[in-house]
């Protein structure tokens, strides 16, 4: 087997961390969190796409007012598209403003928020709602878009649900409703986390299940995994063109499962931090993993193990053929290396990228790292010749994302990131099955015609058996076109044409494509440095498009506010209120708050 750069930083892959969280802000507050009552999670999945809308009450147990941040841990790779919260019997929208995210729930910098932080990750959404009525209840909605972790032709789902150091007490009920719709056969899935699931629908290309759990404590997160059989390249495009302006495409690849004889032989070379912040678990287990990926290559293969502290040694004398004999002695090499001082990521990669010889039919860098370490992302590309794919293992909730991923995008490759308690071997072959069997690569894409314009990823990878690929993009002229893709495969230059229909039909292709835009700003400001035509850019598209970026944070709505206010009494207000009726009607009624607590009723 091989490795090679995976298909788009558009979508990357993490582990998950926890439920949403409600953190009271007043320290008087007599419990860490708002209790939560209800999660409730709708999921639809396109291939390798999933849009999740998570639906969650709260409750105060105060006799005071409060006011409290919803923290939520996102994907390192997704963004969200929509936030909601209640105001009365009523859902309103968050607005987007141009502010920076505020960096922990609720005061103080010690203590539960502290814990709260590090458990959340760096992807957290935030929303802080005031005037929480006394026990009065506070429900959020939010929607977001990721990716499935996807392999060998599997696809796995995970929903954060994990809140057992938080939270003791079930919720009132624990509710989901998932969706797959798949271009390709399904051959098998399974709820793996909750077996007590429902199926309403099971047929060659779509599921749908169902769970309904009372009284279900959040101590495992919810995970959804599926498998699918291809014998050949095919792709799905989704479109949406509503109105007079381009419209937006997602294109989404589908190569055969298996390589067999046509997969490209690869170098690949192994670059290993022994810094002394990898000591324990992070270094024995990517050691571990760096052993079992050696047992995957194959013999026109070859390989070289990178150690980078303070500096860089080379485990052997220059890249090898993946013979029985050369990946014994590696091992060996492999389990004596300890722990030293310094990590110098930078200067492991320089190497790195030198060590690649010209005869590479095909190459990557697999980077075991933990991101505690300096970086140039426009100099590492700058450096790489060969067309290198760059790939990351980050491990641990401290990793520079910015540095990892603006090199990633920039050299081909991706970003996977790993908690330090995950089993990081098993974890970290996930990712190593997911760019191998390169059997594709100098990819080029041709459009005839529909104007295409605006396309990401910038820089396209190579395409591998088992590992779909996605590219994104603007359009001006709707109808029938034809999709050309080219490339050099184990015989030579090959192409493979697509006749496909651009119109309307899948909302969600503008999202993805303003997410990926953002992706790309925010990773041109890592290499280029922040100015003010970049900056205007990013704030132009995530207001836009309402997906928040570095410089963007979502709020109470303040007309929202104030109507709750006024609708309590403060005197001398009812005519404003009425204005405020007359001009703004809320603009959707919520039924489980209607009906809570009981929610099992006819109409809920």
């Amino acid at each position: 087997m091989r490795y090679i750069a995976l298909f788009i930083l558009l979508f990357i892959e993490i582990s998950l961390f926890a439920d949403g969280l409600m953190v009271p802000v007043q320290e008087e507050y007599p419990y860490d969190i708002l209790k939560n009552k209800i999660t409730s999670v709708q999921v639809d999945i396109h291939d390798l796409i999933g849009e999740t809308t998570v639906y969650q009450v709260f409750q105060s147990e105060w006799s005071d007012t409060v006011d409290a941040v919803f923290a939520f841990p996102l994907p390192q790779g997704a963004r969200a598209t929509r936030l909601q919260y209640s105001v009365g019997d009523t859902m309103v929208d968050a607005v987007l403003k141009v502010k920076q995210q505020s960096t922990t729930p609720g005061t103080g910098e010690g203590g539960i928020v502290a814990k709260i932080n590090k458990y959340m990750g760096s992807n957290v959404i935030k929303l802080t709602l005031t005037g929480i009525e006394p026990y009065g209840i506070k429900a959020v909605q939010l929607t977001y878009i990721s990716s499935l972790i996807q392999y060998d032709g599997q696809y796995e789902y995970t929903f954060p649900l994990d809140t057992r150091d938080f939270v003791n007490q079930p919720l009132d009920f624990l509710s989901l409703d998932l969706k797959v719709h798949s271009s390709d056969r399904i051959t098998s899935f399974g709820l793996t986390s909750h077996p007590d699931f429902q199926t309403i629908e099971s047929s060659n290309n779509a599921i749908h299940i169902s769970l309904l759990e009372s009284k279900a404590y959040t101590n495992s997160d919810i995970v959804f995994g599926y498998s699918v059989d291809s014998d050949s390249l095919q792709v799905t495009l989704f479109t949406w063109n509503p109105d007079s302006t381009d419209g937006y495409f997602t294109l989404i690849g589908h190569p055969q499962k298996e390589a067999a004889d046509t997969a490209l032989p690869s170098h690949v070379l192994f670059l290993l931090c022994n810094s002394n912040t990898m000591l324990g678990n992070k270094l024995n287990q990517s050691k571990r993993a760096i052993e079992m990926a050696l047992d995957r290559l194959d013999a026109n293969d070859h390989f070289q193990v990178l150690v980078y502290n303070s500096s860089v040694e080379a485990l052997n004398a220059g890249f090898m053929p993946a013979s029985t004999v050369n990946i014994a002695s590696t091992k060996s090499k492999l389990e004596s290396i300890g722990t030293a001082s310094g990590n110098r990521l930078d200067i492991g990669l320089q190497q790195a990228l030198a060590a690649i010889p010209p005869e590479a039919v095909l190459s990557s860098i697999v980077a075991f790292s933990d991101g505690k370490s300096p970086g140039d992302p426009k100099q590492i590309e700058a450096s790489n010749e060969h067309q290198t794919g760059i790939h990351f293992i980050a491990i641990g909730e401290e990793v520079n994302r910015f540095m990892l991923e603006a090199i990633a995008s920039g050299n081909y490759g991706s970003v996977a990131y790993l908690r330090e308690d995950d089993l990081l071997a098993e974890e970290m072959m996930k990712t190593i099955k997911r760019i191998s069997q390169p059997i594709l690569k100098n990819i080029d894409f041709t459009f005839d015609d529909p104007g295409v314009y605006a396309m990401y990823p910038v820089k396209f990878p190579a395409v591998y058996a088992g590992t779909d690929f996605l590219v994104t993009g603007r359009y001006t002229t709707a109808g029938s076109a034809t999709i050309i893709i080219k490339g050099l495969d184990h015989q030579g230059l090959n192409q493979f044409s697509f006749p496909v229909l651009f119109t309307d039909n899948f909302e969600l292709s503008r999202q993805i494509w303003a997410k990926a835009a953002i992706d790309h700003l925010e990773a041109l400001i890592m290499i280029e440095g922040e100015s003010d035509s970049l900056k205007n850019e990013l704030f132009d598209l995530s207001l836009d498009h309402n997906i928040r970026c570095r410089y963007t944070a979502f709020e109470e709505d303040d007309y929202y506010s104030d109507y709750f206010r006024m609708t309590h009494g403060d005197p001398g207000t009812e005519d404003l209120v009425e204005i405020h009726k007359l001009n703004r009607e809320p603009e959707t009624s919520n039924a489980f708050i209607r009906n809570y607590p009981n929610p099992f009723t006819a109409y809920t």
